[in-house]
């Protein structure tokens, strides 16, 4: 059974209930670090313009945006995590819930090419790397070099993209995306934008 599948679970209460299925040391980090099911769900409406629309979540932790991207809509999702951990744990969630069209790569965003999907989900994925609390584990450096080289890839593969390229960013406002890309939207006093490329 899917959590679609389930009539029974409010909207409400789905969040703490999709939490549950992680383990505790990962549950506790949900509320900082993975997107709140009512945030996924609006960004998935966006994104998802049509059947099979690829979707690249850019440092997807635990797995929680693509998971329920996929059993909630037709597009396919691909996330990007370099933590090894993380990435086993969003893994045994998919095979759990059976979200089909989700997908994992254990590997640096910087070896991605951007131009084989056609939208993109944002949210501070490299923001640990120039704070010094809330963060997952010890693996990631101090640095705002790297913070900043991986700030540029993105903007680069972005910019990079055909047009009608989308993207959300959510909790990213010191982020700035290629000139091309026009805000159309924004919700939750502007924590959550929505750009499309023209």
């Amino acid at each position: 059974m899917t959590i679609q599948d389930d009539t029974k679970v409010k909207d409400e209460g789905i969040n703490n209930i999709f939490d549950i299925l992680y383990q505790p040391k990962y549950r506790d980090l949900s509320s900082l670090h993975w997107t709140a099911y009512e945030i996924i769900l609006e960004a998935i409406d966006w994104l998802v313009k049509s059947p099979n629309t690829k979707v690249l979540d850019i440092g997807s932790g635990v797995g929680k945006f693509c998971v329920l991207g996929s059993l909630y809509s037709n597009g396919q999702f691909t996330g990007v995590e370099k933590r090894k951990e993380l990435i086993d744990e969003a893994n045994a969630v998919k095979e759990f819930v059976q979200a089909e069209n989700a997908t994992f790569i254990h590997g640096n965003i910087n070896q991605v090419d951007f131009t084989a999907y056609e939208a993109f989900y944002y949210y501070n994925p490299f923001y640990e790397h120039v704070v010094d609390f809330g963060r997952i584990d010890k693996l990631i450096d101090f640095s705002k070099e790297k913070f900043e080289a991986y700030e540029q890839y993105v903007f680069k593969e972005l910019d990079a993209c055909p047009k009608g390229a989308r993207v959300v960013t959510y909790c990213s406002s010191d982020f700035f995306l290629p000139k091309e890309y026009f805000l159309k939207e924004m919700k939750h006093n502007g924590r959550l934008l929505f750009w499309e490329k023209k």
